[in-house]
């Protein structure tokens, strides 16, 4: 019943009370952070920033980063070299040895996920099985800038697993209202918002004002 720019701020604020995730603080007590997505969609950068944002406000101490790989895929160096910036534990692993690694240490775990989504969804649901549901968060990966027609199909490849949702790369494409639309209809909450540059400083906590705020700027486009 609103005309004009009420009726578009209306439908952005409502928009935005959608698609934030009900339970962001969630992360933080989660001994095991699994970071998933497609290739290219930012996994490695944004599992890094995880791990540089606990330990820049003193979530925690212990931690390493890691890199679990699905057969047939080329293992990823990149996370030897950020742990290493970051002053971190480093660990590869095969995406089957996660649910052994995690019994071996008490360390907090973040970990860069690169394995099919069957692969995936196989070993997360076991490492779930064995800490409990409240000491795992799973977070996907979807850039910005991503169509709606893709979003909804990355959003179907993890769904079951009702993943906090990264948006990536946001300061290389907008996420505008009919992509986060489809965000609202198909995925489980967004929850980080990154771009791609810096890795200490660089990630934002999703809140309703913020995403609100965010698709304001961008509604006139």
């Amino acid at each position: 019943g609103l005309e004009d720019d009420h009726a578009v701020m209306a439908f952005v604020d409502a928009l935005a009370d959608k698609v934030v995730h009900a339970d962001v603080d969630s992360i933080f007590g989660s001994r095991l952070v699994l970071v998933v997505g497609s290739s290219g969609t930012g996994k490695t950068t944004l599992a890094t920033k995880i791990a540089a944002y606990f330990k820049e406000h003193g979530i925690s101490e212990r931690m390493t980063l890691a890199s679990a790989t699905g057969p047939g895929i080329t293992v990823n160096e990149d996370i030897k070299s950020y742990a290493r910036l970051l002053n971190m534990r480093s660990l590869h692993l095969g995406i089957g040895e996660l649910k052994t690694a995690i019994q071996e240490t008490s360390n907090r775990i973040i970990v860069d996920i690169n394995a099919t989504s069957e692969d995936a969804h196989e070993a997360i649901s076991d490492v779930i099985r064995i800490l409990g549901i409240h000491k795992v968060t799973v977070v996907q990966a979807i850039p910005g800038g991503s169509s709606a027609t893709m979003i909804s199909y990355q959003c179907r490849q993890y769904g079951a697993l009702k993943p906090m949702i990264a948006l990536t790369k946001l300061d290389e494409c907008e996420a505008m209202p009919a992509e986060l639309s489809a965000l609202a209809l198909e995925g489980s909450g967004v929850g980080l918002l990154t771009g791609t540059k810096a890795i200490v400083g660089g990630i934002a906590i999703a809140t309703m004002p913020i995403l609100a705020q965010y698709l304001r700027e961008n509604a006139d486009h």
